[in-house]
């Protein structure tokens, strides 16, 4: 799995994992289902983040039923994307808890299985002067971490 290289920027990485997952209306048959598995996407229409996409981030999850997926769009921003799954048309393969999946939300996200996951980095530019509050937020979350 290909992951994009941070080597031009500052990074920490946190110790927080994001879980990805299908987002989708909560009463959909799939919906009944704890994990998602590959051969559950077979044919669904699936919007999928542009990056995951250009990463080849599922490619391995996939395996032999990868050419059976319906990619039918990317999104860079997932609410765009959650707009299609609340009027019926798509799924969205997204992280947990980006989309509002609470018990008065018409949403809800299974995880996949095999589990895929992400680990979370705070990324900001190097050879960029730092304003005084982005130094104290770096320093103290630095410090928290220790």
């Amino acid at each position: 799995m290909a992951h994009r290289s941070l080597d031009s920027y500052h990074h920490l990485q946190l110790p927080e994992t994001d879980r990805w997952g299908l987002a989708m209306q909560k009463d959909d048959p799939l919906a009944q289902k704890n994990v998602i598995g590959p051969a559950d996407l077979i044919g669904l229409p699936l919007l999928v983040s542009e990056q995951a996409l250009d990463e080849h981030r599922f490619q391995d999850w996939w395996g032999n039923v990868g050419k059976e997926i319906n990619i039918i769009g990317t999104y860079t921003l997932v609410f765009n994307a959650e707009l299609m799954v609340k009027q019926g048309s798509a799924y969205i393969l997204t992280f947990d808890n980006l989309l509002n999946t609470s018990n008065n939300s018409e949403l809800t996200f299974r995880p996949l299985s095999p589990s895929i996951s992400e680990s979370t980095n705070i990324i900001w530019k190097k050879n960029v002067t730092q304003s005084k509050v982005a130094k104290l937020f770096t320093q103290r979350l630095l410090a928290s971490l220790d």
